[in-house]
């Protein structure tokens, strides 16, 4: 008897022990914070900005994560850097001016690992980039893998005026899912098209606790309010993890994009409506079959004037768990002043105190 209970205390000291290593691991792989928020310029030309049609899309590569276990593949699944690739290849054919990119898979354990934005935006032809990253330092699963953080990015072909980024609540989660799972974060880019600022928030709603969420939809709305107020386009997308309400069912009780909207005015690029008239699914997820509608391009219409937008999901074997979502947008300009009447730096919008909590 005694022999057992030493056995099991020695198992459960071993267990113990192994969680501390764990998590010490991962405190020390924690970034500086120099590295949560950055803006990055490449030796790319911009794009030309003296036109009124721009393209805008919003793609999570979901971390480069595995395909979901009923995703149909063909002989050999694919490797991350294949998905990364075929990612790539789906964003070339979109060819957006401004695309919003979450769950990036930075610094994973392979021969001369090339962080992905870097890859990414050159091959893309992105002149700038804005880089948010998750205060996770390295997520322990799995291990196999080495330190990774979630990351998410605005790349553009024009160059970026401002540029911050904000980690949305997850207080309400338990100690494990908060710690495991990837940060949800907004960033708040002010994209300069030919001296004119667009704004462009890129959110990631990454709670799977819909309390959580819905405090994290309030946190958006917010800050999405204050920047609403100056006066400029904005854009609002992302991956948001809720459905609208009018597709909600009649039990569901996930209020998110009810309160994420609320007050604003801002219309969906793609809309259960549009769907019903043009017979052109909106679902984006997951994307090998498409069910459910939870990446999203919203607009001011006051501001910005779609003229299309539709899902890019990717082959039967598809290289992220969520399809792409693109929109083209005239966007008003004196274009005839440009790029004479320029606003100038101090008129622009101070992103870090709008942005205040």
């Amino acid at each position: 008897m005694n022999r057992t209970f030493s056995v099991i205390a020695g198992l459960v000291g071993v267990l113990a022990l192994g969680v501390w290593a764990v998590l010490l691991w991962g405190d020390l792989g924690r970034r500086s914070g120099t590295e949560f928020e950055r803006r990055t310029t490449y030796a790319v030309p911009s794009a030309p900005a003296d036109r009124d049609t721009f393209t805008v899309m919003t793609y999570n590569l979901g971390f480069g994560s595995d395909l979901p276990s009923d995703a149909p593949v063909d002989g050999t699944p694919p490797s991350a850097d294949e998905r990364m690739d075929e990612a790539i290849d789906l964003i070339r054919e979109v060819s957006p001016d401004v695309a919003g990119i979450q769950g990036i898979k930075l610094g994973a354990a392979r021969p001369a690992p090339v962080p992905p934005l870097d890859t990414i935006a050159p091959r893309l032809g992105f002149t700038a980039v804005g880089r948010a990253v998750g205060p996770d330092g390295r997520f322990p699963l799995p291990f196999w893998e080495g330190a990774t953080a979630s990351d998410q990015a605005l790349l553009s072909r024009f160059p970026l005026r401002r540029h911050v980024r904000r980690e949305l609540p997850r207080s309400a989660q338990s100690f494990w899912e908060g710690w495991l799972s990837p940060s949800s974060l907004l960033q708040v880019t002010a994209v300069d098209i030919g001296g004119w600022p667009l704004l462009v928030m890129n959110a990631r709603l990454h709670a799977s606790d819909v309390g959580v969420r819905e405090e994290q939809a309030r946190v958006v709305n917010r800050f999405y309010r204050r920047l609403a107020q100056q006066g400029f386009p904005i854009l609002l997308i992302g991956s948001l993890n809720s459905v609208m309400p009018a597709t909600l069912p009649a039990s569901s009780s996930d209020d998110t994009m009810e309160i994420l909207l609320r007050g604003t005015g801002l219309q969906p690029a793609l809309s259960p409506e549009g769907a019903r008239l043009t017979g052109r699914s909106v679902a984006t997820y997951p994307a090998h079959d498409p069910a459910h509608k939870v990446d999203y391009i919203f607009y001011r219409p006051r501001f910005v004037a779609p003229v299309d937008a539709t899902t890019h999901c990717g082959d039967a074997s598809p290289p992220s768990r969520h399809c792409a979502i693109s929109m083209s947008f005239l966007l008003p300009r004196p274009l005839d002043e440009l790029p004479e009447k320029r606003i100038p730096d101090n008129k622009l919008p101070s992103l870090d105190s709008l942005m205040a909590p």
